[in-house]
This record gives structure tokens, C-alpha cells and sequence, in this order.
């Protein structure tokens, strides 16, 4: 999936021999180049070979061709293929018609392009006035796509061309028939993937003869994730057996996928220590059309930090997220710098408060609209701004505690360039929204319990005291930690707070319909809404102060 390593495996026969012309012969051109000198048999390929397994197994690549008699046939055909096979892997290209002289040559190439743009198709080979066409679901305008995807040929009739491409992006194993899945629930029932999702299965452990995937509760990503158990076969050398391998599987749109594996393997990898994060499993990691998978080692033996928190374990570990699992990005940005910090926490703050929360937002004293409380961040400098890369999503059960050591998961949200603060900031965040499920207080108490750490000399370094029996004084231990490891980078005595405000705002504005969870206690419901108040009061204390230098000048 144009991944550069080091070592490159030689196998002495291909995977996949056969090349595929869609509904014609192949051309005797493509027979010279492609059967003589390359080794592929040719073959013409039908609608009914979609339902034949066996037939896309052995197929290393397919190609349409378009007619200039016909020129929208291939849409048809691509309809009708397109999907399958690049769920099965098959390498797929297009080769627009060479225009008869008086047509315009530049008409048929954009009637394959606007095709792949109204499928959906991941494509490759655009250039860069194809990818402007291309709407907001296109993984790859930023970045190098990857495989699978739609290649149009940019020289019709150069076989080399694809022979080339051939060798540089092999087909991956294909799907394993004989793999016996075993899907349960969260709650143990039986359960069953889709159609596309279970051929990416068979795909990501082909070498396996059996897989058991037990469902995790799944976060607010609306990805599934999964426990994994499973069987290797017993190949040469290899590491078969009774005893099973134990897998984290995550599977989703294609898009998503897409971009938490290049964060994974761009960032995470090269950053975190080994031990502090989970082992990404770049062979198992597969795209069909429209879904993919993410297969990484399974964290064994691990709390998420909510529960540590809760117990009182947290300080060490927030120590070390900070100055082991995570230092490294933090060690990058060695000097603040100009960045439009104002810009960047209202583009957070611009989801709408959902209309099933405002009634409880009001009810617990809210007295500023979104809009007020984004018109004060605008009107703050923030001055000068540590930006490095931030996991984007670090809230409380993102981290996962094995004795002391951070281990973090879930780089779906990862900024290559952000306010470093945004990660502390949103761990604080994550431990309240969290953390404060089930309390047995009321909402107005637990805001009085807390309220101390929200005034303005709480940002400035003073020390907060608690009553040890106080139902919060995990979560004032938790936030000293985090504000002592944000001080160093926090530049300006405001941006901790208006960056805090912007994650509360943040999570207070979450779309997701919480209110059929049944909880004693405090709902998630309800600590949403009181991220909102918690927000709201950080705001206002810096507009009063505003208000009152701007009066006093």
C-alpha cells in the first residue's frame, strides 16, 4: 500500500497470475507484452466470474477499456464490477479512449473521472485537475492513495505501463474461504458481520483457519472494534498451534480507516515507545471499496485511565503519558510560535449544542449562548503557541494504564499540526465527561464541588485543596497533574483556560443521543451538559476581566 520498508520479501512464483479484460478478448498487443514477457495468462472477464471465487483469487489485475464508439459503456461495466473487485484486491485500471481526430480527446477521460467521482471508487493516476473534481469523500487528495484503488492509464495501449505498476502494487493474498468466523456481541450473543466486512476478514488473516471476534462497547467513532482470537496455520516455519494469537481488530469506512492507518504508521510508530502503544499489524491491514480494517496487537492486562482515576492511581500515569508515551511529540515543538489559536478553537466549537441537550444545559443555569462563549474566544490573544502533533482524541478511555505506564490507542483524530495544549486539555475534558458518570450528587453539587479549579487563580498556578472524602478528590489530583505538565508549554496565562473551554464546549456539544442509557446516578447525559456551565464559567471570568482592564484604562 505504497509503504517503503527495508526488507522486501522475494517470491520466487506470484501470488496472483492472471490478468482480465473486462467482456472482450484481450488485445494481441497486451498478449506480447503482458503473456510473453511477463508470465500473466490473459482472459476475458464476465459477471458471472464475480460469483466464482476461485476466478478473482488467481487475478492479479482488471482492465477496462473504454470505446470511443461506446465511451459510456465502461460506466456500466464499472457499476457492475468495480466494487467487487476491489474488495477481493484485484487490481483495477482504466484506460480512457484515444479520441477519434475532430472529438475532443479531454471529453472521454472526464466521463471516467466524473464515473469514479459518482461511485465513489478510490482512483489513482489523477492529475491535479482530476482531483479537483473529486468531492470531500476523497481519502487521497492530500496524501498518496492506497490499495486498493481505480488506475487510470495515462498512456492507453503502453502495456508496460501496467506491467510497472504490477510490480510495484502486487495484489495481497486473497480471501480465505475455509476460515471459520465466529462473531459474538458485547453481551456474548451471536452475532454476524457484513458481506464486505467478512471478506476483509478472510482477507487480513488468510493464514489463519479460524478467528473468533468478541465485541468491545464501542466508543463514539461509530466504528466496530473487536477482541480477537485467532488460529494460525501450520505453515513451514511457521508459528501454528492450538494456542491463539490475541488481535485488536477495528473495522470501518474506508476513509476512516485510511487515515488512522497513516497516522498509526507516520506518526505513532515513529514516535511512541514500543511498550506504550499498541503494535500496529501492517500485513493485516486491509481496504475494500467502501470499509477497512485495522488489525494491531491486543493491549493484555490493561485498565482504561477512567477507572484508575476513579481509584485514585491516576497522578503517575498522567506523569508518564506526558514524559514517556507522548514525550516525543511534545519534545518537537521546542519553541512557540505564531499560529491562529482563536481560528482553530472556534472551528472546535462549531458543532450546534444538540437540540435533545440545550432543555438541560438550560435547566442546570446556563445563561451564555455558543455563540457568546465563541465571541469571547475570539476577542482573547492567545499569544505565541507550542504546535507539534496531537492525538486529537485523548480522552479517558483512549489511555490505557498497565501498572504506571500510558498506553495510548485510537489515533483516528490525529493533527500532524495543532496546539500541543489540546491534548492535555482534552484529557482533563475526558476525566470529567467520563469520570463523573454515576455520580450519586446532583449536578448543582458536583459543579460546587469542583468549581474552585475554574476560577482564575486555579489557571495561575495556585494550590487547590479538597477534602479527602470529598467525591471529587480523584479529579483534583488528576487536573493538578495535567495543568503541572501543561505549564511549561502554556506560553500566555490564558491559553490553558481558553483551550480547556473549547474541549468542555467541545464534548458538551457531542451530536450523540445518549438519554436511552440507563445509569444510577449522574448520566452521560447530564456531565455533557455540565461541561457546558464548566465552559461557560471559564469564559466569562475572562470576559469580566477583559471588561474590567479595558474600564480601568
Amino acid at each position: 500500500a505504497g509503504l517503503n520498508v527495508a526488507m522486501l520479501e522475494y517470491r520466487g512464483n506470484q501470488r496472483r497470475n492472471r490478468i482480465a479484460f473486462v467482456e472482450e478478448d484481450p488485445p494481441q498487443e497486451a498478449v506480447e507484452e503482458l503473456k510473453k514477457l511477463w508470465g500473466y495468462e490473459l482472459y476475458s472477464l464476465e459477471s458471472s466470474h464475480l460469483a466464482e471465487p476461485g476466478e478473482l483469487a488467481t487475478t492479479e489485475a482488471v482492465i477496462f477499456r473504454q470505446a470511443a464508439e461506446k465511451p459510456r459503456r465502461v460506466l456500466d461495466q464499472l457499476k457492475r464490477y468495480a466494487s467487487t473487485l476491489l474488495l477481493h484486491d484485484c487490481r483495477v485500471f482504466i484506460q480512457p479512449a484515444l479520441a477519434p481526430e475532430g472529438l475532443d480527446a479531454a471529453a472521454f477521460r472526464r466521463m471516467v473521472v466524473d464515473a469514479l467521482n459518482e461511485l465513489r471508487l478510490p482512483p489513482s493516476g489523477l492529475s491535479k485537475d482530476d482531483a479537483m473534481a473529486f468531492g470531500a469523500w476523497f481519502e487521497g487528495r492530500d496524501s498518496a492513495q492506497l490499495t486498493p484503488f481505480v488506475h487510470l492509464v495515462g498512456r492507453p495501449g503502453v502495456w508496460s505501463d501496467v506491467a510497472a505498476l504490477l510490480r510495484d502494487y502486487p495484489a495481497g493474498d486473497p480471501p480465505r474461504n475455509d476460515l471459520r468466523i465466529d462473531v459474538v456481541d458485547a453481551e456474548g450473543k451471536p452475532s454476524q458481520l457484513t458481506p464486505e466486512q467478512e471478506i476483509l476478514i478472510r482477507r487480513s488473516f488468510s493464514n489463519c483457519t479460524s478467528i473468533h471476534l468478541v465485541a468491545l462497547k464501542n466508543g463514539l467513532s461509530r466504528v466496530l472494534t473487536f477482541r480477537t482470537y485467532v488460529h494460525l496455520l501450520d505453515l513451514e516455519g511457521g508459528a501454528g498451534g492450538n494456542w491463539p494469537f490475541i488481535y485488536f481488530v477495528k473495522i470501518g469506512e474506508r476513509a476512516k480507516i485510511s487515515k488512522e492507518y497513516r497516522a498509526y504508521r507516520d506518526i505513532a510508530l515513529e514516535h511512541i515507545p514500543y511498550h506504550l502503544g499498541p503494535r500496529l499489524r501492517l500485513n493485516r491491514c486491509t481496504l475494500g471499496h467502501t470499509q477497512g480494517i485495522i488489525v494491531s496487537d491486543y493491549v493484555s492486562g490493561a485498565e482504561t485511565l477512567k477507572d484508575c482515576a476513579r481509584n485514585g492511581r491516576a497522578v503517575p500515569v498522567i506523569a508518564n503519558l506526558f514524559n514517556s508515551t507522548l514525550w516525543a511529540w511534545r519534545n518537537i515543538s521546542s519553541d512557540p510560535e505564531a499560529f491562529p489559536l482563536q481560528e482553530y478553537l472556534c472551528e472546535k466549537m462549531s458543532l450546534p449544542i444538540p437540540p435533545h441537550r440545550k432543555p438541560l444545559i438550560d435547566a442546570f443555569g446556563a445563561s451564555r449562548s455558543l455563540e457568546d462563549l465563541k465571541t469571547v474566544v475570539r476577542k482573547v490573544d492567545g499569544g505565541p503557541v507550542h504546535v507539534g502533533a496531537i492525538h486529537g482524541d485523548l480522552h479517558a478511555t483512549n489511555v490505557l494504564v498497565r501498572g504506571t505506564d500510558a498506553i495510548v490507542i485510537d489515533f483516528e483524530k490525529v493533527e500532524p499540526r495543532a496546539p500541543i495544549l489540546w491534548d492535555m486539555a482534552s484529557l482533563e475534558g475526558g476525566l470529567f465527561v467520563d469520570g463523573f458518570i454515576g455520580d450519586r450528587r446532583s449536578g448543582q453539587e458536583l459543579l460546587k464541588s469542583v468549581a474552585c479549579l475554574y476560577e482564575p487563580s486555579a489557571f495561575n498556578g495556585d494550590v487547590l485543596s479538597y477534602h479527602p472524602r470529598d467525591g471529587s478528590a480523584w479529579f483534583f489530583d488528576c487536573v493538578r497533574q495535567i495543568r503541572m505538565q501543561a505549564r511549561p508549554i502554556t506560553n500566555a496565562s490564558r491559553q490553558y483556560p481558553l483551550v480547556l473551554a473549547a474541549v468542555l464546549v467541545h464534548k458538551a456539544c457531542n451530536k450523540d443521543d445518549f438519554r436511552e442509557e440507563k445509569t444510577e446516578g449522574l448520566s452521560r447525559e447530564d456531565v455533557r451538559a455540565l461541561a457546558y456551565l464548566l465552559s461557560e464559567r471559564i469564559l466569562v471570568e475572562i470576559s469580566a476581566a477583559d471588561s474590567a482592564r479595558g474600564t480601568a484604562e
